[in-house]
């Protein structure tokens, strides 16, 4: 596709407000920005609690935070959208970048000053596309990553990588370390991560089968096992839920994503729920196996090489994009997940566990 520029942009806006997956997906599309106008500025306008995930990417010069305004309060998140407006005008964009095409976004790229405004193939809440956008295939497999990238089309750019460039912050790597070291961490020693939690209950597998999962895992092999949780996620914190998993098990609550991301990269597999932070561990080359029910594992799997993913393949999932993973089950008995049992994961996940040890094992004496 040709470009429309007839200049090389001087200031570009990226418009994604959440969330911690959807971002992280997105990111790749600054890195391509990057690469092909390096003399360009490059902004981010994201939610004031994602502020922390863009903050580590190398390749932006600039955050616009908005502030996360419950609908129920009309007046201010008015105000809110208005205030992000003028402000965006004044910056004199020359392109504006909608990765969320959501009615909110839409409204903030149309008044937004700029001359060239696009979007990605999506409706928003009305039903409309009021972007210019590159359409996609109907094939309903296209990742989300590919599917964000595919905006690059319409600036001319037809061939991009997908590459992140994260910065952890040394004191947010460092704590991590040390967090892990007072936890008896040994270098010779895989650490398998397990995040049981996520923000939508219809993708919970279950806190109780994570735990057997776990439990099984300690028994049987020599790892360091972490589970993470956020600070959202307190109940982790009952001494009923700590007590279904081994008493080998670390639980680190993560204040912000930077710790996150900190913890993530000293481990050697994350198992998890289809949440953020999978796609983060992914992003950040950390191997992955996630449990999948009634999103579209096409679509929204972790991205890349060396990444699991665990379902049944039962005639009504995946059910997103058809009935919304926002809301219950539509048979109100979610089988997708209920019948996914703890052995099930655990013949998969168990060679992976294995050669993650070999490797490591092979890696230790090579170093010796």
């Amino acid at each position: 596709m040709p470009s429309p520029l007839t200049h090389k942009p001087k200031y570009i806006l990226i418009i994604r407000l959440s969330s911690l997956g959807d971002i992280t997906h997105c990111l790749p599309v600054s890195y391509n920005l990057r690469k092909h106008y390096p003399q360009a500025r490059i902004a981010w306008l994201v939610r004031e609690r994602y502020k922390e995930l863009l903050e580590m990417e190398a390749c932006l010069d600039e955050i616009v935070e908005i502030k996360n305004i419950s609908p129920r309060r009309l007046i201010a998140r008015i105000n809110e959208i208005c205030r992000i407006i003028n402000l965006l005008r004044r910056k004199k964009f020359d392109i504006v970048l909608d990765l969320h095409c959501v009615l909110i976004t839409n409204i903030i790229s149309i008044f937004s000053g700029s001359p060239l405004k696009f979007g990605i193939d999506k409706k928003n809440e009305l039903g409309l596309k009021v972007l210019k956008y590159s359409p996609l295939s109907k094939n309903k497999k296209i990742h989300r990553v590919n599917a964000y990238l595919s905006i690059l089309n319409l600036l001319g750019i037809n061939t991009y990588e997908i590459k992140y460039n994260f910065v952890i912050p040394l004191k947010d790597s460092d704590r991590m370390f040390d967090l892990l070291k007072r936890y008896g961490h040994s270098s010779r020693k895989a650490v398998i991560a397990f995040h049981p939690g996520t923000a939508w209950e219809i993708k919970q597998w279950g806190i109780e089968k994570f735990a057997e999962l776990s439990s099984i895992l300690s028994i049987r092999y020599d790892t360091e096992l972490v589970i993470i949780y956020g600070p959202k996620e307190k109940f982790f914190k009952q001494d009923k839920i700590t007590g279904l998993f081994s008493p080998k098990a670390k639980f680190i609550t993560c204040s912000g994503i930077k710790e996150l991301a900190a913890l993530l990269e000293r481990c050697d597999l994350l198992i998890g729920n289809d949440s953020g932070p999978l796609h983060l561990a992914a992003a950040l080359g950390i191997p992955t196996i996630s449990i999948f029910g009634p999103s579209n594992h096409f679509v929204s799997a972790p991205f890349g090489d060396n990444h699991k993913i665990i379902r049944k393949n039962i005639s009504c999932s995946p059910c997103y994009g058809t009935f919304s993973v926002k809301f219950m089950c539509k048979h109100r008995d979610q089988k997708c997940l209920q019948l996914l049992s703890v052995e099930d994961v655990l013949e998969e996940t168990e060679p992976i566990v294995t050669d993650i040890i070999n490797a490591k094992r092979e890696k230790t004496l090579s170093n010796k």
